[in-house]
């Protein structure tokens, strides 16, 4: 294809679009805003939840943006949601009875909720990073108020050493595998969420709403949760920051997220 065919972006957030710092650099923050000039837009799809997606959108003059929430469990668009998946909450309370037992930080997250027992260390990290305070509140109270609501959370997110991630990771693997999606979003990341949910679903629902298929969509990740809409995007591209494996399964490597890479790779297709 040539740059013409392309007519639509994705991308993930944290430790792709944003620097090792955190930062939207004016670099990044220009090639999109050209490319939105073009009529080409730049979809952020995200992990994170919705509030943690918005914000972003408002350095590049965008109203009522679409979000791709929880890997794409939650999608709005034109202040619409669309798209809405949730675990199912005795699931939920069985992941949790696992987690309290390892010694790792568990957050729950519903639309746009994010609740933790209590503000340690990681919950303050996430804060930081993503822009917005959780609500405190204990799992079985909560628990008691989704039955009543018949409420359940979109996505699990626990925080923890890598080498404890990994081994909580293929614990819940062998018991819920086939139930659920159980992916790392970096190292020390474990995000779990409904089965079917990823990052390539949510583009497909991107696609089908513009009226495009998945050949005319650049994609750029840098963990294994992005892994599968790489593959699905008519050019997928990995970050140089990216796990080896990321690498070979993508079509093209770019700079690091450190070096700008998206914005280099976007200047030198459409600048």
């Amino acid at each position: 294809m040539t740059k013409r065919d392309y007519r639509l972006v994705c991308s993930d957030i944290d430790g792709t679009i944003l620097n090792s710092q955190g930062i939207l650099t004016e670099r990044t923050r220009k090639a999109i805003l050209a490319l939105k000039q073009q009529g080409i837009p730049v979809v952020l799809v995200s992990a994170r939840p919705p509030q943690g997606i918005s914000c972003f959108y408002e350095a590049l003059w965008e109203e009522n943006p679409p979000v791709c929430a929880y890997s794409g469990g939650y999608i709005v668009l034109d202040g619409q949601v669309v798209f809405n998946r949730t675990i199912p909450l005795e699931l939920t309370k069985q992941i949790c009875d696992i987690t309290r037992r390892h010694p790792v930080h568990t957050s729950l997250y519903q639309a746009e909720h994010w609740y933790v027992e209590a503000m340690d260390k990681e919950a303050s990290w996430e804060a930081e990073a993503i822009g917005f305070d959780p609500e405190i509140a204990e799992q079985d109270k909560l628990f008691e108020e989704w039955t009543r609501c018949h409420t359940e959370p979109n996505k699990l997110l626990c925080i923890g050493q890598a080498e404890e991630i990994s081994g909580l990771q293929k614990v819940l693997l062998r018991q819920f595998g086939t139930k659920l999606n159980i992916s790392l979003s970096k190292a020390t990341y474990l995000e779990i969420m409904p089965l079917g949910v990823t990052k390539a679903e949510a583009v497909k629902v991107l696609c089908s709403r513009m009226g495009i298929v998945p050949e005319q969509m650049i994609a750029f990740g840098d963990h294994f949760n992005d892994l599968a809409m790489l593959r699905e995007a008519g050019l997928g591209i990995a970050m140089g920051n990216s796990p080896a494996e990321i690498q070979s399964a993508a079509d093209m490597v770019a700079k690091t997220n450190d070096e700008d890479g998206v914005a280099e790779i976007l200047e030198r297709l459409f600048l």
